[in-house]
C-alpha cells in the first residue's frame, strides 16, 4: 500500500494522474517539507529553527479560550487548526491531534501558510475576530492550560508564510499588527462582560507582549535550503493562482 500511494504521488502533475495537482502542490505539504528539512539539518538563524528536543507538528488543533460554556452558546467557537508547530509539545493520545506543552516548554511556533489566499476575516460567532487574533488568543490558551509563564520560554512566536507577491500586493494589511490584534481580541473578551477578564489580563496579553508576530515570504523562508524545495515551491506557485487584492 505505501508502495501504491507514493506512486501517486510521484505522478502528480502529470498529464495522466487522476489527482489534481494541488493535492500536493499546497501550502500544506510546502510548510511539512521545509519543516522536516529544518528538523534533519539545523539551521539555527531560521525563524522555525529547532530547539533542542523541539518536534514539530502538522494540522495540529489549538484549545480556545472561547469553547461553548453550554451547548448552542452564542459566543463560543471551536478548536483552531495549526497549519504548523514547532516547539516542546506533545499531541493528546485522543487521536484529534490535540496540541499541549510538556513539561518546562522553552519554545512554541504556530506557523499559517498561505500560497493563494488571505487570513480568513471571521467566526461564525464573531465576524471581526480573524485568524491572525484567533491563534494568537489560542496560543495564550496553550499556555494557560499548561500554567506556563510566558516570559519563560526562549522562542514564542506566530508566523504567517505566503509568497512575497501577495505580500506586496498587501493582502494582510494591518492585521498582524500587535495594536490590532490586542484590540480585536478585546472586543472578543468584552462580549463575556468581565468573564473572561482575568485570562485577557493574566495570559493573553502577556502572551502578546512576549511573542514574535511576523509575516514571513516562501522565499524568505526557503533561503539558503536545497534546491528540491525551491523547485516544489516553483509548482506550487504554478498550481495556486495568487487571490487578487
Amino acid at each position: 500500500m505505501r508502495h501504491r500511494i507514493a506512486r501517486l504521488l510521484a505522478s502528480i502533475g502529470e498529464a495522466d494522474c487522476p489527482l489534481r495537482p494541488t493535492e500536493l502542490f499546497n501550502e500544506g505539504w510546502m510548510l511539512r517539507l521545509l519543516l522536516d528539512e529544518l528538523r534533519c539539518e539545523s539551521r539555527p538563524n531560521h525563524p522555525f529553527t529547532f530547539f533542542e528536543g523541539a518536534k514539530w507538528f502538522s494540522e495540529s488543533l489549538l484549545p480556545s479560550p472561547f469553547l461553548p460554556r453550554f451547548r448552542s452558546d452564542p459566543l463560543g467557537e471551536g478548536w483552531t487548526n495549526a497549519d504548523g508547530v514547532v516547539g516542546h509539545c506533545k499531541l493528546s493520545q485522543s487521536g484529534r491531534g490535540d496540541l499541549a506543552l510538556v513539561k518546562d516548554a522553552r519554545q512554541l511556533v504556530v506557523i499559517e501558510a498561505k500560497m493563494s489566499s488571505g487570513l480568513s476575516k471571521g467566526v461564525k460567532r464573531c465576524a471581526v475576530y480573524d485568524q491572525a487574533s484567533r491563534t494568537v488568543a489560542c496560543i495564550a490558551e496553550v499556555l494557560a492550560r499548561a500554567s506556563a509563564k510566558p516570559d519563560g520560554f526562549q522562542r514564542l512566536a506566530f508566523f504567517v508564510v505566503a509568497p512575497s507577491v501577495q505580500i506586496s500586493a498587501g493582502i494582510f494589511g494591518d492585521r498582524l499588527s500587535k495594536a490590532t490584534i490586542e484590540c480585536t481580541v478585546r472586543n472578543r473578551v468584552e462580549a463575556y462582560v468581565g468573564a473572561r477578564d482575568e485570562w485577557f489580563n493574566g495570559w493573553f496579553q502577556p502572551t502578546l507582549a512576549a511573542s514574535v508576530i511576523q509575516l514571513l515570504s516562501w522565499e524568505q523562508a526557503l533561503e539558503g535550503l536545497p534546491d528540491e524545495l525551491h523547485q516544489f515551491y516553483a509548482r506550487c506557485i504554478e498550481f495556486n493562482r495568487p487571490a487578487k487584492s
